[in-house]
């Protein structure tokens, strides 16, 4: 459906986005290693390297790859047990700040 919303002129291929992490196939911690360094590919991830707030939590998780993963399994967990409700008892908001 989005081809058909979104027609491209060139086809795709692995040229046609930002190539922004040099491990793509492996599950690790290198995206905060780029962040440290200027890398990051929006705004938003450079802001987080500089914020005083988030600064040392991406420093951490840059060095130490096995408290990344500590604490992201643990995210993990804690998202995926989560009861989303669903049918009747649940919504998808038209505007996420509003009822619908």
């Amino acid at each position: 459906m989005l081809r058909l919303l979104c027609p491209t002129r060139k086809p795709l291929t692995n040229l046609t986005i930002v190539p922004n992490d040099k491990t793509p196939l492996i599950f690790d911690n290198h995206y905060y290693k780029d962040v440290l360094m200027g890398k990051g590919l929006f705004t938003i991830d450079s802001r987080m390297s500089m914020d005083r707030r988030t600064t040392p939590i991406i420093t951490q998780f840059a060095a130490n790859k096995y408290l990344f993963f500590q604490v992201f399994s643990s995210a993990f967990v804690k998202l995926s047990s989560s009861n989303v409700l669903t049918n009747e008892k649940g919504e998808v908001r038209r505007k996420c700040n509003q009822v619908n």
